[in-house]
């Protein structure tokens, strides 16, 4: 009873969003590299959450959610409007390009 009691919160758990996009963040667009080419460089972002909770891996979905989150808030560091994947999430990490589109 006491196990499944624990799993369950540690499901629970991992089922959350632990990361909060600012609002500036909101205004930061996805692209790729292909068509952000026109922009001007503001840098490169790598984002990383935890993979798992425990030995409990996280859904795959809510991490890809996460690193997007975090990528955005990070453009607004770097004066960016725009993000680009540079790299497929791996262990609960992925790289990102920034860039300045809006002129």
């Amino acid at each position: 009873m006491k196990i499944s009691m624990v799993l369950f919160g540690a499901l629970l758990v991992s089922a959350c969003t632990w990361v909060n996009e600012n609002v500036e963040g909101q205004k930061v667009k996805l692209s790729t590299t292909d068509r952000a080419n026109v922009c001007q460089n503001a840098g490169t972002i790598s984002a990383s959450v935890a993979p798992k909770i425990g030995f409990i891996p996280r859904n795959k979905n809510k991490i890809q959610k996460e690193l997007l989150v975090l990528a955005r808030n990070e453009a607004v560091k770097l004066n960016a409007d725009t993000i680009a994947p540079v790299s497929d999430p791996v262990k609960g990490v992925q790289k990102f390009l920034a860039y300045r589109c809006v002129r």
